[in-house]
């Protein structure tokens, strides 16, 4: 990877490990910068960071604050898409899964004001994905090897990811592309669904997502 981006992950580990302390089990990078296709104008970080089973008082919003903080230095137009998540559920999955934490840049603004409510148990469609995904492409950056971390992902709750996620980007385009509310952002669209996906990668890129359209067949 280019060098600043290499400063700026290893800058999120240092940060992450001094904030979580002991309650870090692992940070893993997936995604496209794991898979050896990653579009600096316009692909994101994605990690997945995960803790204990029990965090203290305080640090789902201190480490929350530590992605706001990576975020606002990023040095490339992609952001941080980062969830953290409890050692038990990433051992043994859940549909949808539980999160502590969920860093996108959808998310800055309300942990910059406090309006998040850490005290809520949060859960995401996406996240049984990312976790099969970091299973078979996925790259441990720090902490406990990922075989030990990540137990298997059964394939229904992966196709029922994979399926919530083309559906919300198919509504997320359908929205943008008639300049609806939220809409009106035809410049940069964030198209989800992965047939799209494949269209929009450059020639010289590697195509991961065709392993995403297999699992979509009948």
């Amino acid at each position: 990877m280019d060098r600043d981006v290499k400063l700026w992950v290893n800058s999120i580990l240092a940060d992450a490990s001094e904030v979580l302390g002991d309650s870090l089990v692992g940070v893993y990078l997936h995604g496209s910068l794991a898979m050896g296709c990653y579009y600096r104008p316009k692909s994101d970080l994605d990690l997945l960071i995960v803790c204990q089973d029990s965090m203290a008082p305080g640090l789902p919003e201190d480490i929350a604050r530590v992605l706001l903080g990576a975020s606002d230095r990023r040095p490339t137009t992609g952001d941080i898409e980062t969830s953290v998540m409890r050692l038990a559920h990433t051992k043994e999955l859940e549909y949808p899964s539980p999160f502590e934490v969920h860093f996108g840049s959808e998310h800055a603004e309300a942990i910059r004001h406090g309006w998040v409510d850490y005290g809520t148990t949060h859960t995401d469609s996406d996240l049984a994905a990312h976790c099969k995904v970091v299973r078979s492409r996925g790259v441990r950056l720090l902490g406990e090897e990922i075989e030990n971390v990540f137990g298997s992902v059964p394939d229904e709750a992966y196709r029922s990811s994979i399926r919530a996620y083309r559906e919300a980007g198919n509504r997320s385009l359908t929205r943008d592309l008639r300049g609806g509310p939220g809409g009106n952002r035809t410049h940069d669209l964030r198209i989800k669904s992965p047939l799209l996906c494949l269209l929009s990668y450059r020639p010289e890129q590697t195509l991961p997502a065709v392993g995403v359209l297999v699992a979509l067949g009948p």
